[in-house]
């Protein structure tokens, strides 16, 4: 990724500026620690907040470490991991060999649903202590399931804990009722999905109300009903998916569950909409998709609804140097398989000014244009001749192309449009030809001649050098095409001595260029098409690109040589907010967190309290989020919600 934006300078001479004055609160809001030494690679990560008593009350961060087949607990108040009873170690909660999700249900943080895929069981841990056992300590003997599950979660109906495991082979959903004071099993179901499923990753939304699967197969992501397990539908978005996260937004029309699922054939992040009982709309619906710049691994979406001790998150914050205008309580943050973290809103405006767009949140957004160069004019007429005044005018114009649900794309910083004057289309130059009964006939490349973009009016030159009388004297023979059908191309105005002529010199060379028009290729993608001048009646006459379109307008002195070319860079129309976890280099380790890197697998995040900053100050409550980490060693970061700055790092060994 180029072009990312570091908000460094001021938090980095924050403590050198003030620190003669005493304690800097506003200097160490940003808090980042990465915990290492109690924890070997983490799988998933959960928080729970198990009772609402006590001054703070207790906040816990679960994490599985299938590696060494243990759970660790990490108290998110003192900030250190829980130890065992003798008081040396920390807390091992053995699991099975592959123990790698976890799940707890909303409205019942008193226990933590684990999956090991190896075993194929689930067991539920005690997050508080009861009359049956002590904290993180399993409730019952566990409940077996289909072979190789891939994930779980759960939703509390009633006094039943309904527990979900995708299980991918058969391509469906288990559903286990637990009791959860004992884990006995109460009853067991299968929902189905439709043929072809294969069910990736699971997230309960925060209401209780609905499943979101994701499926690493189909184009669709299923819904299911969590109060009575069953299937509701699916959603298309637009490819096979595979990490997914639930939180509470406002997306611009009202506060609601949303999800987020993270596509696996590109890197793109596709947001749902679920169900707001109290709305005239489709229960589930896609609201858009955004393009990122790194796959995905993990997804964050915050609860914005208020409590009695914090407000939401703002995303992010304008004093830190991001425009008012993109500040919003509708965020995610996306970490990528590469250790970065992009934030998105779900609330991004549309031209028009209507809201509703999902994309990424923009630390400069100029609106899309050419970049600026330091010399040298932007768009660049290039010529065989010193005639610009037949140089066409290229026109720019935003646009909303982002359709209904909302796509959007961003513009590659550095992206280079070339309009050639007289172009050809590709695999369409120097191709090996011969003349057969009244058409020029193409070897075969693998494709049909008809399927290069190829269209009748264009010309075909075809060089022809013989003394014979009936070819032409200048050596070459240039007509245009009447029709291409298959591989076969006729021409418009073929002479008996022209067609004698390419019968007695065949096999030749032709090549197509196409008339009074430009093909325009991208730097990115290729060959985009061709673009007619705007005051022809030939289509297309405007080519449409992510955000704005293009035409060209003729010059009074007539079209350019053939050959002539427009060049445009264009500008990138969005500038991320990127927080890089790996390799990153900070004022306690110029290293970073790992000289080998991180794999950031799995983000959770709650409201939590913390220490006070001088010594007789109460307890402060904070929105924190936790983010697991695997590659060389595991870890565990943490930080505040809509973070950006990674100056203040403990990367010591815990």
């Amino acid at each position: 990724m180029t072009r990312r934006t570091r908000t460094r300078l001021f938090f980095a001479l924050c403590p050198l500026l003030f620190g003669g004055m005493g304690q800097v609160p506003f200097c160490q809001q940003n808090q980042n620690d990465s915990f290492r030494g109690d924890i070997d690679r983490v799988g998933d990560v959960v928080v729970v907040r198990p009772v609402d008593i006590g001054v703070p009350p207790p906040v816990y961060v679960v994490t599985a470490n299938p590696e060494i087949r243990q759970l660790r607990i990490y108290d998110a108040y003192n900030r250190t991991f829980v130890k065992s009873p003798n008081g040396f170690f920390p807390l091992a909660v053995q699991t099975g060999p592959m123990t790698t999700q976890l799940a707890v249900a909303p409205g019942d943080q008193t226990r933590v649903v684990t999956l090991d895929s190896h075993d194929d069981t689930v067991h539920l841990l005690r997050t508080t202590g009861d009359s049956r056992g002590d904290a993180f300590t399993y409730v019952g003997a566990g409940v077996r399931t289909g072979r190789a599950p891939s994930d779980v979660t759960a939703v509390l109906v009633d006094e039943t804990l309904r527990v979900f495991v995708a299980v991918p082979d058969p391509g469906h959903v288990e559903v286990f009722d637990l009791d959860p004071r004992d884990g006995a099993l109460l009853a067991d179901a299968v929902v189905e999905l439709p043929t072809g499923a294969h069910p990736a990753r699971l997230a309960v939304d925060p209401t209780g109300d609905a499943v979101v699967v994701t499926d690493a197969l189909l184009d669709t992501v299923h819904v299911i009903r969590a109060q009575d397990s069953t299937y509701d539908r699916s959603l298309d978005v637009g490819g096979p998916t595979v990490e997914v996260a639930t939180g509470l937004v406002d997306p611009g029309d009202g506060l609601g569950p949303v999800a987020i699922v993270l596509r696996r054939d590109e890197p793109r992040a596709v947001a749902l909409r679920l169900l707001r009982p109290t709305y005239r709309e489709d229960a589930y619906a896609v609201l858009g998709s955004a393009q990122l710049f790194e796959y995905g691994a993990a997804v964050y979406i915050p609860d914005a609804a208020d409590t009695a001790e914090t407000d939401p998150t703002v995303c992010c914050p304008p004093s830190v140097g991001f425009p008012d205008e993109e500040a919003t309580k509708a965020w995610a943050l996306v970490l990528s398989e590469n250790g970065h973290g992009q934030y998105l809103r779900f609330d991004g405006e549309r031209p028009d000014g209507r809201r509703g767009v999902f994309r990424l949140i923009d630390t400069f957004p100029p609106g899309p244009g050419y970049a600026q160069r330091d010399g040298g004019a932007n768009p660049a007429f290039l010529t065989s001749s010193d005639d610009t005044a037949r140089a066409p005018t290229l026109i720019q114009r935003e646009r909303d192309t982002l359709g209904e649900p909302p796509r959007f794309d961003f513009v590659e910083p550095g992206l280079t449009l070339t309009f050639t004057y007289g172009g050809s289309p590709p695999r369409t130059r120097g191709r090996t030809a011969s003349y057969s009964m009244g058409a020029i006939v193409i070897d075969n490349d693998g494709r049909p001649f008809e399927q290069r973009d190829v269209l009748p009016g264009d010309l075909l030159f075809i060089p022809v050098a013989s003394d014979d009388d009936r070819c032409p004297a200048d050596g070459f023979l240039q007509k245009p095409i009447a029709d291409v059908v298959g591989d076969d191309v006729t021409l418009v105005g073929l002479t008996p001595d022209e067609q004698a002529c390419l019968q007695l010199y065949g096999p030749f060379t032709a090549s197509v260029f196409v008339d009074d028009a430009f093909t325009v290729t991208s730097s990115e993608a290729g060959y985009l098409g061709r673009l007619h001048f705007d005051d022809d009646d030939r289509e297309p006459r405007v080519l449409v690109q992510p955000h704005m379109d293009f035409s060209l307008q003729r010059a009074a002195g007539g079209p350019p040589d053939l050959g002539s070319q427009v060049v445009a860079e264009l500008a990138s129309n969005v500038q991320p907010i990127d927080v890089f976890f790996a390799q990153e280099q900070t004022l306690t380790n110029l290293d970073g967190f790992d000289r080998e890197g991180l794999v950031l697998t799995a983000a959770a995040g709650a409201e939590v309290f913390l220490p006070g900053v001088n010594d007789n100050d109460p307890p402060r409550p904070v929105r924190r989020v936790f983010i697991g980490v695997s590659g060389a060693t595991g870890r565990l970061i943490e930080l505040n919600e809509t973070e950006t700055v990674l100056e203040f790092v403990n990367a010591d060994d815990r």
